[in-house]
């Protein structure tokens, strides 16, 4: 199987991911959210925070790096098992050290005890680190899907929704999360298991290390700086107030989480592979994330215009206050979208060093607005957080331009589609919730929305093929194809479109 089409069929296996894992933690997370407190969420909004940091140096990007060498032996894959599981005992033992300081940080808003517990999961995720490199390298991606459905199953429905309705508060979170993460690790293993016997090559290591140093700095500067609003907010504003703003993030960052992650595996393996051949790189890359910038515009319009519904449904009129915030962070989501794929190039083509000056200056711009921003409340310190990332959008996205050696303007002549299908969409969704926002509830609304969407999405393939744009329109629809997901009848008659834009 070529790689166009083994990547397809990864695609595809990913897509069912996304499914099930949305589907589970919708459950999930719209129980806990009429159950717990704002305090709650606020108290597992900073542990885990601080627990996201140190998972950075779980790996020390080793997993990356067996991903993207050309070829493994038994060596890299020792050294990278090992030293992943040594650095996240010390990492483990130094939460346990500091834990005291980080409790009085807080003014003791949560006890020590819920650090030590939640820092096991630094242990459970060195354990699946390599298996599930192997699998994403290899782009067997069937074994991750049911990794992913099933851990978040047991963890999140049987652990976390049993805790929380017996009144456990927080520790439902922490608990599904441990159960969760030490499953997934379990099952990855039991799919891709590899040799737990050491193995020592000097040329292995410094292979590994090459790699997975450059790779580590870029992730911290990226981890610390996406979580540092709640380090600072959790400080000035209070556990309520961050308990608040987390879950508001989490309903707006819903749709990257799951998609984001999803199509960061898929790419990194396959841009990967392409590094070494400019032109496919570059063709391939603009074309994926003009699909993208699509898909993620598409969804800031929706959040936004839809963000007293979304909240209603997902969350309960108990967050209502959250609307103005949800509607800031919808404006977020599309210059996400260009910095997360921007991401996924520079792994993929080991320029780790020039990211790391973007990633500091990003982490500078966050730190200086958050702070600022927190002074003014909620809304304050989100607007502080989307002028730090629309500088690390623009940044990223400028470096990922010269990877390429892709110009500016030849690039935005690339975004017409989607600003004709955003606009589509915009007027589409305005006029939907000027008729109809009073009379249905937030679940009928959303359906019609859900639907009407589908339908404009028909009337752009079928009548106005065009808003895509002839490269546009065949990159898409020869993955759907190689995807399987249609019917050849059905594919034939979009196939007959591309008359239109010849």
């Amino acid at each position: 199987m070529d790689l166009k089409k083994k990547g397809a069929l990864g695609l595809k296996w990913q897509l069912l991911s996304i499914i099930g894992q949305a589907v589970i933690s919708l459950v999930y997370f719209m129980y806990l959210a009429r159950v717990l407190s704002k305090e709650d969420f606020g108290v597992a909004a900073i542990v885990m925070a601080f627990i996201s940091i140190l998972q950075i140096f779980t790996d020390f990007g080793f997993g990356a790096a067996i991903i993207q060498q050309e070829k493994n032996d038994k060596a890299h894959i020792s050294f990278a098992f090992y030293s992943t599981l040594g650095v996240s005992v010390f990492l483990y033992l130094l939460l346990w050290g500091f834990s005291g300081v980080i409790v009085d940080f807080y003014d003791n808003s949560f006890p020590e005890i819920v650090l030590l517990v939640v820092g096991l999961n630094l242990i459970f995720r060195a354990v699946g680190v390599i298996s599930k490199a192997l699998i994403i390298r290899n782009l067997e991606l069937k074994s991750m899907t049911i990794a992913n459905v099933v851990s978040l199953f047991v963890g999140n429905i049987v652990v976390g929704l049993l805790l929380a309705y017996n009144g456990y508060g927080y520790w439902s979170i922490i608990f599904a999360f441990l159960v969760q993460s030490f499953l997934f690790a379990a099952i990855l293993f039991y799919y891709a298991p590899h040799s737990i016997k050491f193995h020592y090559s000097r040329s292995s290591a410094k292979d590994i290390l090459m790699y997975g140093s450059g790779l580590v700095l870029v992730r911290f500067l990226n981890g610390f700086t996406n979580q540092a609003d709640k380090f600072i907010g959790g400080k000035m504003l209070g556990m309520t107030a961050i308990g608040l703003y987390e879950r508001i993030q989490y309903v707006a960052f819903l749709p990257k989480q799951y998609i984001g992650t999803a199509v960061d595996s898929l790419l990194f393996s396959m841009m990967s592979r392409l590094q070494t051949e400019e032109e496919k790189l570059r063709t391939f890359f603009s074309n994926s994330i003009v699909t993208l910038v699509i898909l993620f515009t598409y969804i800031a319009i929706t959040i936004g215009i839809f963000a007293d519904s979304f909240i209603l449904l997902l969350l309960g009129d108990k967050w209502l206050d959250g609307v103005p915030i949800l509607q800031l962070f919808s404006l977020l989501i599309f210059f996400q979208a260009f910095a997360r794929f921007s991401d996924t190039l520079v792994r993929a083509t080991n320029t780790m060093i020039a990211s790391s000056k973007v990633k500091l200056v990003f982490c500078i711009a966050m730190i200086v607005f958050v702070y600022l921003g927190a002074k003014y409340g909620i809304s304050g310190l989100v607007i502080g957080v989307a002028i730090a990332n629309l500088i690390h959008s623009v940044l990223m996205f400028n470096l990922s331009l010269s990877i390429i050696k892709l110009k500016w303007l030849s690039f935005l002549k690339k975004l017409l589609p989607v600003i004709k299908i955003g606009l589509l969409f915009f007027v589409k969704s305005i006029l939907l919730k000027l008729l109809l926002g009073e009379v249905l509830s937030p679940f009928f609304l959303l359906a019609i929305t859900g639907i009407t969407d589908v339908l404009v999405a028909l009337l752009i393939i079928f009548v106005i093929p065009g808003a895509l744009g002839k490269e546009l329109f065949v990159f898409i629809f020869s993955i759907v194809e190689d995807m399987g997901l249609m019917k050849p009848t059905f594919l034939d008659k979009i196939k007959s479109r591309l008359k239109y834009l010849a």
